[in-house]
């Protein structure tokens, strides 16, 4: 009998990825969210169910009478926006530290389950220390980043408490086809315009994983869970500075295009965001995905879709 999974958020970005990536490993896949919000990467045509609006711990014990109890959930509901937590902290507070009071509500009845909570660098806040470590204090600055904190808090007490196998990966900046937002999409539209010019001096670094190692990441992630909740930096401890990101998409849109910055940087933006891959590692985790090769794919999945800009040259 196969295995099923439960992925609350599954029309978002890493949330349709999981549900592709475990449904090709052999699961079956329930996916729980909203269909207006249905992410473009991916084809979820593969899922054994769905069940339509927000998660609660009623849905998700209505959803086992009808798949059976599953080996794991995959909670990535919540918000997904600094600027929007800003605008709505409320509405984020509920999206994220709401939904995930309603999955442990329903783990504290279903302690075989295994949780996997994907969270972000967020939590560290505007850390000077790098590389940034698990073990360090977490002082997040932003309304999103201090419910993810409290997200995370709740997935331990919970965990330690019923006693059910948990983990915690928080990624740091993910990227791939389908993802509307953040750097890369941004860059892509301006590229396609030809107005290639950005805020900062392009000397930040960032910590970039392909969704593609994401999700393996995700996977091994519930292989691990564990009453005592192991938490995990999501990236691939090897950055690279905005300007050379730039580069390069300015490249593949046309050689001749390079990023123009303003010299002035986003109030609370750090310098450098970097993961410390220690525990990844001790887990038997490295990343396969070179980086310049899903900059193309993305930027050839964006050139495709939207047919804007000239021919990806790489």
């Amino acid at each position: 009998m196969k295995k099923s999974v439960f992925i609350t958020g599954v029309y978002g970005f890493l949330g349709s990825w999981c549900a592709d990536f475990f449904s090709a490993s052999g699961f079956d896949v329930v996916g729980f969210g909203y269909a207006s919000k249905k992410c473009q990467c991916s084809n979820l045509g593969a899922l054994s169910g769905v069940v339509e609006g927000a998660v609660s711990a009623r849905s998700l014990n209505d959803a086992t009478e009808r798949f059976g109890v599953p080996h794991a959930l995959i909670h990535c509901a919540g918000g997904a926006s600094v600027a929007f937590s800003y605008e709505n902290p409320r509405e984020d507070f509920l999206r994220t530290v709401g939904s995930t009071a309603e999955v442990l509500e329903f783990l504290r009845r279903h302690a075989s389950v295994r949780l996997v909570y994907p969270s972000s660098v967020a939590v560290y806040g505007a850390t000077e220390r790098v590389p940034i470590v698990e073990a360090q204090s977490c002082a997040p600055v932003s309304p999103y980043g201090h419910h993810k904190h409290l997200a995370e808090q709740l997935c331990r007490a919970y965990a330690e408490e019923w006693k059910f196998p948990a983990a915690i990966v928080r990624f740091f900046s993910l990227y791939g086809e389908g993802l509307h937002k953040q750097l890369l999409w941004d860059a892509c539209r301006k590229a396609a315009r030809g107005n290639f010019s950005f805020f900062g001096a392009g000397d930040e670094t960032r910590d970039w994983m392909s969704v593609r190692d994401a999700v393996r990441l995700t996977a091994l992630a519930v292989e691990h869970a564990a009453p005592n909740c192991p938490t995990v930096n999501g990236g691939t401890g090897d950055g690279m500075r905005v300007k050379e990101m730039l580069t390069e998409i300015g490249r593949l849109f046309d050689p001749g295009l390079s990023p123009v910055f303003s010299g002035e940087a986003k109030p609370g933006d750090p310098a450098t965001q970097l993961a410390d891959v220690t525990r990844l590692r001790a887990w038997g985790f490295e990343p396969c995905v070179e980086r310049r090769a899903g900059i193309a794919a993305y930027v050839a999945w964006f050139q495709q879709k939207f047919g804007e800009g000239s021919r990806c040259v790489a």
